[in-house]
């Protein structure tokens, strides 16, 4: 299935309810918890966390929050400081 939905969750979304008993909740759960070992789906809104992250003034767009996280996880570099690499 991972290979099949191309790094795409709705794609995902659809493979899964494919099975007997998994439904959109179901594929939902599934994607976000998978989310963390498998990066491309990642990150994952579904509609249980569109609110809260609306509440949270954070991203509502899977494409957005990831932006954010990618540069928030650089922000704390500073040039020249302990982290950059010399050549």
């Amino acid at each position: 299935m991972r290979r099949e939905a191309h790094g795409d969750p709705r794609a995902l979304q659809q493979l899964l309810q494919e099975f007997r008993g998994i439904g959109p909740t179901g594929a939902d759960i599934f994607i976000q918890e998978v989310q963390v070992v498998w990066p491309e789906f990642a990150p994952f809104i579904d509609r249980k966390v569109r609110p809260g992250a609306a509440a949270k003034r954070l991203p509502t767009a899977a494409e957005e929050l990831a932006r954010r996280r990618d540069a928030a996880r650089y922000e704390h570099v500073v040039p020249g400081g302990p982290l950059t690499i010399a050549r």
